[in-house]
Order: C-alpha cells, then structure tokens, then sequence
C-alpha cells in the first residue's frame, strides 16, 4: 500500500512529458537529471521523517504530525506562515494541473467516441455554447485557445470522502498505471525504434526546461508526512521510499526512452496525445485511460492533504478550508484549460512553488530539527 501510494504521487501530469524531453535534450542529461533527483527526493524525504520523529513524544509516530506542523514546531509563526503558502503553492498547483489535463481528456474522449464536445465559451461581449467536432494538432484541449468556461471535461465527479486511507484504490490504480506502461513500451516496440529519434545530447539550451519538467516528476515529499501517519508500524519506511522512487525512475526511464525511439513527439507535446492519435482503438483507450487512471485520482489526495494541513496549524472555518482546499483549485484551471498556458504554468510552479516546498524546506527542516534535538537531549541531561 505505501509503495502504491507513493509511486502513484509521483506519477503525475510531467510523466506525459518524458517523451519529449529525452527527444528535445538526449538521453544521457534527462537520465542523468532523473537518477539525480531520485536520490535528492529520497533523501530530502528520509530527512522529513527523522523530523517527524524528532518531535518529543513522536519517535515511534504515534501522533498525527503533518508538513506544515512541523515548519510551525521548529520554526515559529512567521516562518510556518510562509512554509505553509509554499506548501499549498505545491500541492494546488499539481492539482490543477491534473484537472486541466483530465479535463483535457474527457473533452478529448468524446470526440474521439461521440464525434463532438460542448463547452460555455468566454469572450469579452459574452458567453456562449461552443462545439467542436475534431482534436487539436498540438494534442492539448480540442478547443485550442478559446477561453472556456466550462466543459464536458470540466464536470467530473471526485469523491474525497476518506480518500488517504482508502488502499484499494491505491494498489488498483498502481497495478492499471504499470499495464498501461507496459502496453506503451510494447506498442513502441512492435512499431520500431529509430536511435536518430533520441540522440545522446540534443539541444543544451532546453536543459532548464527538462529540469522543470523533471522536478515535478518528484513532488511528493510534502505528502511524505501524511503517508506517515497513516502507515503500520510494521512498514519500514526507509525500504519503501527507496523502492518506491527507484520504481518511479524506472518507469520514466523506460516510459520516456523507449517511445521517444519509436514516435515523433511535438515539442510541448504529450505521450498521451501520440496515443490518443494513433488511430487504433487499444492506443486511443491507453492514452485516455492514463489521465483517468493516475490523474484523475491524485487531485482528491491534494485537496486532503492541503485541508489537512491548514485544518491542523490554523483555526479556520470549515467552509472557508472547503473554498481554498476545493474549490479554487478548479477557478484558476479555467484560463489555462485551453492553449499551451499548461505547459508554462507546469514551469512556473515548479521553479517557485513544488521546488521550495519539496526540496528546500525539508532540508531546512531537517537542520533545524537537528539543533533541536541537541538542544534538547543537552537539556535533558543538565535536567538529570
């Protein structure tokens, strides 16, 4: 169940993207850059863990400790204020990203198997119903840039109701994600693999960009804690973030390299839209399936974990929770459901908020609960 849970917060909107990337960079930095933030969420994670257990009266985790409480503990007011719109920075801007490219694919979906889509489109004079009846060329919203403010995509039902504790959900969506991967590498394969498609080293300037796109393939250290909490106390903690992470980056590695050999993917382009336009019904329904299957589930964990944290270091109204925790998330995806604007928003949160939040603050976390400890223990000894 850990494994599962972990490995499905990994896999997440910038998988899609591998493709790409190993196609506009090369193989040797985006392999590179994987294996080097495998390592750093790891340990940026097992950092997150000694915290927690640093905390007096939590070293077997017998309390419900979350991210933001730990910022609050080690640091103070001040400091837990700004940790905390990191954290929620995070955690929202993944989910919107996975209702922007769900969404994406339900309206995509139904062009593909009802021969149109229909939306409320907006423009500065007014509002009005729009239907297109074919997909985009760039394989994003079948719309293209007309600002929508609701589609077929956009109403999907999510239940949240005691989503983190519900491990059938977790196992089953991990099981269906690796058929899928496994279906892709083989459709890849039976259609042949071209070494000119992916070359060692492509474009050096697009480096950044694979960093970007890299680092939110490893956005789950924030929710570490609230795995925590939930695990037995029989799982070993330290095994499962390694295992889970080595998984994760063999799946990318292979997502990404096999199918870069064997398709052409358009530069800010997905894998999901080669798929979904290949024609033959088994690649259409993969590549649909993806979105449902490991995008669709992971933006209820978002919500939970945001409220969680929120709920638990501040006295807020629970309807007031309710609007920033679940609601707001599907305002801001409107502007950017439609055009390229996913792809530049997938940027900008990870460069300000995903880094800060899953790579810079557990470090400074951990150092501090370091301090703490031997403060604490010289305290205790002076005491005896």
């Amino acid at each position: 169940g850990g494994i599962a849970f972990l490995f499905n917060n990994m896999t997440g909107t910038a998988l899609s993207q591998t493709a790409s990337l190993f196609q506009q960079s090369g193989w040797f930095p985006v392999i590179f850059l994987l294996l080097t933030f495998t390592a750093i969420s790891t340990l940026s994670s097992l950092f997150i863990v000694e915290a927690m257990q640093t905390i007096p009266g939590n070293q077997h985790f017998q309390g419900t400790v979350e991210f933001a409480t730990m910022i609050n503990f080690y640091f103070g007011s001040r400091a837990h204020c700004l940790g905390q719109f990191c954290l929620y920075g995070s955690l929202m801007s993944q989910a919107i990203s996975s209702i922007v490219m769900a969404s994406q694919t339900v309206d995509n979906f139904a062009v593909d198997f009802f021969g149109k889509t229909c939306g409320i489109a907006i423009s500065l004079s007014n509002l009005n119903i729009k239907c297109v009846q074919s997909k985009s060329d760039s394989g994003f919203s079948p719309f293209n840039e007309s600002y929508m403010l609701i589609t077929i995509g956009s109403v999907v039902r999510i239940n949240t109701s005691d989503y983190l504790s519900n491990e059938f959900e977790f196992l089953a969506s991990f099981i269906l994600t690796l058929t899928i991967f496994s279906y892709w590498i083989f459709t890849a394969v039976t259609h042949g693999l071209d070494p000119s498609l992916v070359p060692a080293v492509q474009h050096p300037q697009s480096i950044p960009n694979a960093i970007s796109i890299v680092m939110l393939n490893y956005p789950f250290i924030s929710t570490v804690p609230s795995w925590i909490n939930l695990k037995r106390n029989t799982v070993n903690a330290q095994h499962t973030l390694w295992i889970s992470t080595m998984i994760a980056t063999s799946s990318y590695i292979l997502i990404g390299l096999i199918p870069g050999l064997a398709f052409n993917v358009p530069r800010d382009s997905t894998l999901i839209s080669v798929f979904e336009n290949m024609g033959h019904l088994g690649d259409v329904i993969s590549g649909h399936l993806f979105s449902l299957i490991i995008l669709l589930p992971s933006i209820p964990m978002f919500f939970v974990i945001s409220n969680a944290n929120l709920s638990q270091n501040f006295e807020f109204d629970s309807r007031f929770l309710i609007l920033f925790t679940h609601i707001l998330p599907w305002l801001v995806a409107i502007p950017i459901s439609t055009g390229r604007l996913l792809t530049k928003f997938n940027m900008f949160s990870s460069l300000v908020f995903v880094a800060t939040a899953n790579f810079i603050i557990p470090l400074i976390i951990y150092i501090r609960s370091c301090e703490f400890r031997k403060k604490y223990n010289s305290s205790r000894g002076k005491a005896i």
